[in-house]
């Protein structure tokens, strides 16, 4: 597993080189919120959009290309890896249908039937061996594009944020969201420092 410490992911990196250096810790955590809770109930147009808008954040940032060129090629293949599964695995049961009259026995009726198949393979004959068919329909390939982009989305905006703020902001930022907790008895100071220590010294 020695290759996964050339893929630095959520690894602070100082700078200055970067408009997203500047920007409030506590705005950063909100615009991850939204990119991490808008996703989950949104179509499949919403997903990509945001995962478009992360990528040109991530060209447009002024950081410096060894910063993160190499963590975005991983997740973008490991994403892909994600998504052809999603779309290869049976996504729904075959839906039952009780036919109480052929159509063929209404003359000139026409049936309209909605094709939920995207593509097919198969079956595929390898010498004695016959795999398939291989069906991607409407649902498995929505299914592919979900987790994939879903998956994008979630790693790749947490990590934006944790390279380019310092963990001490960062800290300082959750604390201030949680700041009403602690009339509640909640052990603010003692997470926060677990947590910063956490943030300065796991890799």
């Amino acid at each position: 597993m020695d290759w996964l410490k050339k893929i630095p992911i959520g690894q602070y990196v100082s700078g200055k080189s970067s408009w997203l250096r500047v920007i409030d810790p506590r705005i950063k955590l909100s615009w991850i919120l939204l990119f991490l809770l808008t996703p989950v109930l949104a179509n499949s147009i919403w997903r990509i959009s945001t995962a478009f808008i992360l990528l040109l954040i991530t060209f447009f940032s002024g950081l410096p290309l060894r910063v993160w060129w190499r963590s975005l090629a991983f997740l973008l293949v490991l994403s892909l890896i994600v998504g052809s599964l999603s779309i290869v695995l049976p996504a729904s049961e075959l839906s039952s249908e009780l036919t109480i009259r052929s159509p063929d026995e209404i003359p000139g009726s026409i049936v309209f039937t909605r094709s939920w198949e995207i593509l097919r393979l198969g079956p595929l004959n390898f010498g004695d061996m016959s795999f398939g068919p291989f069906i991607v329909d409407r649902r498995s390939a929505e299914l592919g594009i979900k987790t994939s982009t879903l998956f994008f989305t979630v790693i790749h905006s947490v990590n934006l944020m944790l390279i380019t703020t310092p963990p001490e902001d960062l800290v300082w930022a959750i604390r201030w969201f949680f700041t009403p907790l602690t009339i509640l008895g909640f052990p603010l100071e003692k997470l926060s420092f677990q947590l910063l220590l956490a943030l300065r010294f796991l890799p």
